[in-house]
């Protein structure tokens, strides 16, 4: 994929985390999608706990991790359908894009449920029912062949997710935004 993926895979090295960046964006969504942004350190307390770090870490390290969020902040919330899953880049084995499409997808589904709890089951049926789909992908067996049909069905699970993820915020963050009431002024 792209800078933001190596540059998120470094700092999880750093931090000798287990979760791969992959899942780590996936949870990142999965908050944003449910209307969380990170504004305090309970974000990055969750965050490297989900990551599997159990210690602090330093202040440079924590802004190098805000500043990798922006970019994914940047393209989830944009309105022009740019917002891509981060995963490995093309040339990487097809195995592994699709052991990390599935982290990603759990760490989704992780990221909403850190954030809704119970809330979720008062979600829409379609948001419902896109979490199942996301939970059955994050199940996905990972040994394929990596010829051209699975190309092909990685790239059409991969849209599949991205446009799921992108219903998901709509449903939960912007519908909402734009359905409340305006704030009225004294004058």
């Amino acid at each position: 994929m792209s800078q933001p993926y190596h540059a998120l895979q470094q700092l999880l090295n750093r931090i000798d985390a287990d979760a791969t960046p992959a899942g780590v964006h996936g949870l990142w969504c999965g908050r944003m999608a449910a209307g969380d942004r990170a504004q305090d350190n309970d974000w990055w307390s969750y965050t490297l706990r989900f990551a599997g770090s159990v210690n602090a870490i330093e202040d440079n390290l924590q802004a190098a991790f805000k500043a990798v969020y922006g970019y994914a902040e940047a393209a989830l919330t944009q309105d022009n359908m740019s917002f891509q899953p981060w995963l490995p880049e093309d040339a990487v084995e097809c195995a592994l894009r699709v052991a990390a499409l599935a982290d990603w997808c759990r760490g989704f589904v992780e990221g909403l449920t850190s954030v809704l709890g119970s809330g979720l089951s008062s979600c829409s049926a379609d948001v419902q029912e896109i979490l199942q789909d996301l939970m059955d992908i994050g199940e996905v067996d990972p040994e394929v062949d990596g010829d051209e049909q699975d190309e092909r069905e990685l790239l059409e699970l991969t849209e599949f997710v991205k446009v799921a993820a992108l219903n998901v915020l709509q449903e939960l963050t912007v519908a909402k935004k734009n359905a409340a009431p305006e704030k009225k002024t004294l004058h």
